[in-house]
């Protein structure tokens, strides 16, 4: 029986552009929510080999089916990337939203 053990390293890298903050004398009224699409960047680091067969994927609430993570360069780390729409709050920063990594 193999082992391996995988070490979840979610790299949720959100690209952030910061817009200017509003001016004082602008209303409350006038700052609003925004839905913007940003890339969320996953990585799966593995430690040992695992089974020829074995897959892994990324998902989140914000996605639609989950993405594969694939390992291109045999160096045991799984990538996957894809491109999510995120709720801006009037200040700039961005609702949290869970993500999972998970393997079948």
């Amino acid at each position: 029986m193999r082992r391996f053990i995988l070490i979840l390293t979610v790299v949720t890298i959100v690209k952030v552009v910061m817009a200017a903050a509003p001016a004082f004398a602008q209303e409350a009224s006038q700052q609003q929510y925004k839905v913007e699409q940003r890339s969320l960047n996953f990585e799966l680091t593995v430690q040992g080999t695992p089974p020829a067969d074995a897959m892994f994927f990324g998902q989140g609430p914000l996605m639609g089916l989950p993405v594969q993570l694939v390992d291109l360069d045999g160096d045991c780390i799984y990538t996957a990337n894809t491109a999510v729409k995120v709720t801006v709050n009037p200040d700039g920063t961005i609702q949290p939203a869970p993500i999972a990594i998970f393997g079948g």
